[in-house]
């Protein structure tokens, strides 16, 4: 089930997205291009993970109309935190951060000794 990054940049959007073939359901999140969401395919593999384990039932039995997802909106809360803790964790994240850091400080270094 697990699909490579799955995105589409259109204008200043770009949309990202996770499938579950065997429920017939597509997640997807949409972020602004300039601020790309690094944790973005954590969320959508969480999200689809825990709805799936919520209300799989209700989509197999195709009654998800009769479904009460309200209740789903604290629990994507919770994993919106996880996803960005676990982003800001991240080796490779923290790698880029770093590399960023040092990158600035060069050019700021470099700027400065220059007449």
């Amino acid at each position: 089930e697990r699909v490579s990054d799955q995105v589409f940049h259109f204008e200043k959007m770009s949309l990202k997205w996770v499938l579950s073939n065997e429920y017939g359901l597509v997640f997807v999140a949409g972020y602004p291009k300039s601020h790309p969401a690094n944790y973005a395919t954590t969320l959508l593999e969480l999200v689809r993970d825990e709805f799936i384990k919520e209300y799989g039932k209700e989509v197999r039995n195709d009654v998800v109309d009769g479904a009460d997802t309200g209740k789903f909106e604290k629990r994507f809360q919770e994993l919106h935190r996880k996803a960005e803790i676990q982003d800001k964790q991240s080796p490779s994240t923290a790698a880029v951060s770093a590399s960023t850091k040092s990158e600035k400080s060069r050019s700021t270094a470099t700027a400065a000794t220059k007449p």
